[in-house]
């Protein structure tokens, strides 16, 4: 089984074959493949006609939904590669992608559309509110000449320091890799396969072959409960989990439940980290013996290698489950670290084949050093340890480089400790991956401060929510270790100069596999509620009685995804209160879930949004006389904040040339980076082209944060300004359309509390507000007007951005 034709001509040919059977499905859009194929043909033109051709990358920067596929099948009807854009990605990081990778457009919808408001090559295109691709005047002029080696996709993780780097995928490996896939399990009209994890890996293989894709939400994913729900309501048949997920699943549900809630399923792939023999045999003793277990080994840079199936797999004697025979075409081979072929014993894993990319886009060192030629062949050197069993089948025994496996993410310990260097109070680090293959492992940093600067690292827990969120400004959650340890030097081997892991101190211990619940006494209090969430809270993440407070943040001691889950399950539990596994993204201190858990729930038995109360304004916030307008021209000094983005640019590029030269501006602006504010402002400006030499000595920058008491100012720096200052422009925001409210609250609305508070310090100033206005609620039932009243409209607010604004 082979095919010749690209990606999108298979896919065209299935649309020819099964028009009004659906495509794609999510919540209540539904696309038939006829209507997939008419609307990615006039995107198509509409690219092209953008400047699309062959090997051109177009962005896709949305989160996981029907409307992704249109970017994806239209580049490649035009000719282009898709890449994808995770929202979760830091803004620092989307600006590297997108001024390397230099996409002729930016497919995204309108709540995304402020985060690409930077200088960069591409046309934005919002899917979603323009209709002029829809017009029916864009037809895609024809790309018969394109080949199987022409790009398909651009796929970006991290490098080794830091700089992203972007895997060059042609058509050929993904249709030799989905075809061998079809082999082993194959789709026909009426299959119903979900799609979320690995969602620009999964979601095309089905629209090949007359099966439906159907869309995972991303607030579904990770929550067991919900998640089952959605597969058993669907009447879902094949599906895919990372291990991590499907153990999750399985410590979270009744074995009965999950059993009647997958009916319908036929086929579960496992796919993202190595699988325990102990995972598959309980796995296997709750599934339907109607559901296939697949594992199945595949990597960005060469897509599937080998897939077994493991019911009907023989034991070997090891805790880790094999992947299988090296799929057909597949060259697998074992080498030593200087690229001599290994016998009988394990070795580094290089891959050769039909499947491999192109390259890494625009670093040909990097190519050079990963992809090698051996014997007049090309392989791809996958970092992975593994051994050939004796029939010939791969076992994966770990990573032998830089990059590490958590909870199905590739994670490159060397990014990691760049992010880290480039804090000012760091002056070197090392970052291990603590746990074996196959148990949640988690990052642990060791830091060496940078002079006598204060960390804020708990020796006892290894906790430092100062260090996380620094790191968060450049490095996905995922990315951020756990576990931060001081140490006065990272210690290396004398003999080859590299790090001495054994000579690292061990990191705090993990919490036990299971955890005593505390038990809630009948009548408590309110204070001993709080109390007893603290508690379960320590057990949970294994931290010590009085090591952290009502206020401590799950992610900052160690939480994620799949813990919060476990929490979700121990909350019912002890307070007989079921929640979902989102509600501790959005109250994620043991004080503010108790709140949570204690407000009066609505009769659908959704919790009443806190963020209404939240925007009543304190009645002690009040000037002691009464605000008047004060032009700009007459300003004696000015605050601003934003100062460092797009807007803030601009804008005090205005307020510089506006006012008279003895006007100073001050400039809020968050510190944690080694320059200091006043030069990370006039860098800024120079980058937009708006700084002028006759701005000099007129702009200082004032270190705060909008997320902290008193903008993160001194009580005396506080008071000086409300005395000098005399008119505030303040349009600052945390602008992330994935974050829940609680995460985008201290910045967004205590903060312009903050600011009004300092309007009204010592004599009263005007102040100016500006924000976006991608605020409205999603129901689409206008017009709204900005007079409007919002509370109605609050219920429908769903993303923390709106709420927050």
């Amino acid at each position: 089984m082979h095919s010749s034709d690209t990606l999108h001509q298979l896919f065209k040919r299935q649309a020819a074959e099964t028009p009004n059977v659906p495509a794609v499905v999510d919540g209540s859009t539904t696309y038939s493949y006829a209507e997939l194929d008419r609307l990615t043909d006039a995107l198509a033109g509409y690219l092209q006609a953008r400047g699309v051709r062959f090997d051109t990358p177009v962005g896709i920067f949305m989160e996981t939904c029907a409307e992704y596929t249109l970017p994806y099948i239209a580049a490649l009807k035009a000719g282009g590669a898709y890449m994808p854009l995770d929202p979760a990605y830091p803004q620092t990081l989307l600006q590297k992608i997108l001024n390397e990778a230099e996409p002729a457009v930016v497919v995204t919808k309108s709540a995304y559309a402020d985060r690409l408001d930077f200088d960069h090559p591409a046309r934005v295109l919002c899917i979603d509110s323009d209709e002029e691709w829809r017009s029916g005047r864009y037809d895609p002029t024809s790309t018969a000449d394109q080949s199987l080696d022409h790009l398909a996709f651009v796929a970006y993780s991290s490098g080794t320091t830091g700089e992203p780097k972007g895997i060059q995928d042609p058509h050929r490996g993904a249709v030799h890799s989905y075809f061998r896939r079809y082999e082993i399990s194959d789709y026909r009209v009426g299959d119903r396969v979900a799609c979320n994890i690995f969602f620009v890996w999964e979601v095309m293989r089905p629209l090949l072959r007359g099966g439906t894709s159907y869309v995972i939400p991303d607030d579904v994913i990770y929550d067991p409960d919900p998640l089952i729900d959605y597969l058993s309501e669907n009447r879902i048949t094949e599906v895919l989990m990372t291990p991590s997920l499907l153990e999750t699943v399985l410590n979270a549900v009744d074995a009965e439940r999950i059993r009647s809630g997958l009916a319908d399923l036929r086929v579960l792939w496992l796919n993202g980290e190595v699988v325990t023999v102990n995972l598959r045999d309980r796995a296997l003793a709750v599934l339907p013996d109607t559901i296939r277990l697949l594992n199945t080994y595949s990597i960005s840079e060469c897509h599937d290698v080998a897939s077994l199936d493991m019911r009907a797999m023989t034991e070997t004697g090891s805790e880790f489950c094999p992947v299988g025979f090296p799929n057909k075409d597949v060259d697998a081979r074992l080498f030593d670290e200087d690229l001599r072929p290994v016998e009988g014993d394990k070795g580094e894993l290089l891959i050769g084949g039909p499947c491999l990319a192109r390259g890494y886009l625009k670093k040909p060192e990097l190519t050079a050093e990963r992809f090698v030629t051996v014997d007049g062949n090309r392989y791809y050197r996958t970092g992975d340890m593994a051994r050939f069993l004796d029939d010939g089948r791969i076992e994966i025994l770990g990573r032998c480089d830089y990059m590490v496996k958590i909870r199905g993410y590739s994670i490159n310990l060397g990014a990691v400790e760049s992010a880290l260097t480039q804090l000012p109070e760091v002056k070197s680090c090392a970052v291990i991956a603590e746990g074996k293959e196959g148990t949640d492992k988690r990052l642990v940093a060791y830091v060496v401060p940078d002079g006598a600067v204060e960390l804020g690292i708990d020796p006892e827990t290894g906790v430092s929510p100062r260090l996380r969120e620094a790191l968060a400004r450049d490095l996905p959650n995922y990315s951020i270790p756990s576990i931060f340890i001081a140490m006065e030097a990272i210690p290396l081997n004398p003999v080859t100069g590299k790090l001495n892991r054994k000579a690292l101190p061990a990191p705090p211990t993990k919490r036990a596999q299971e955890v005593d619940l505390p038990e809630l006494p009948p009548h408590a209090s309110s204070e001993e509620l709080k109390g007893i969430m603290l508690d379960l809270w320590g057990r949970m993440l294994g931290v010590s009685q009085g090591a952290m407070d009502g206020d401590a943040d799950f992610f900052d001691f160690g939480g994620h995804s799949l813990l919060a889950v476990e929490m979700a399950v121990a909350i019912e539990k002890v307070f007989g209160e079921k929640i979902l596994a989102k509600d501790i993204y959005e109250h994620s201190t043991p004080n503010a879930l108790t709140e949570y858990l204690k407000n009066p729930r609505q009769e659908n038995g959704e919790k009443r949004p806190r963020f209404v109360e939240d925007a009543r304004l304190d009645p002690a916030v009040l000037p002691e006389e009464t605000a008047f307008d004060r032009p700009l021209t007459e300003a004696r000094s000015v605050l601003i904040t934003g100062a460092t983005g797009f807007l803030g640019a601009f804008l005090l590029h205005e307020i510089l040339d506006r006012t008279r030269e003895d006007v100073i501006v001050y400039a809020l602006v968050r510190g944690g980076k080694k320059a200091g504010p006043d030069a990370r402002i006039r860098d800024n400006l120079a980058y937009y082209g708006v700084w002028e030499d006759r701005f000099e000595g007129r702009v200082k920058g004032v270190a705060g944060d909008l997320a902290q008491d008193r903008l993160g100012l001194s009580e005396k720096e506080w008071d000086r300004l409300g005395r000098e200052v005399n008119l505030i422009f303040h349009c600052a925001s945390l602008v992330n359309y994935v974050y829940p409210y609680e995460a985008i609250k201290p910045h967004t609305v205590d903060g312009t509390e903050a600011v009004i508070r300092l309007a009204f310090t010592g004599p009263t100033k005007p102040l100016y507000y500006i924000s976006t206005n991608g605020i409205f609620p999603e129901t689409g039932e206008g017009p709204f007007r900005e007079d409007d009243p919002i509370e109605p409209y609050a219920e429908d607010l769903s993303s923390g951005y709106c709420q927050a604004k």
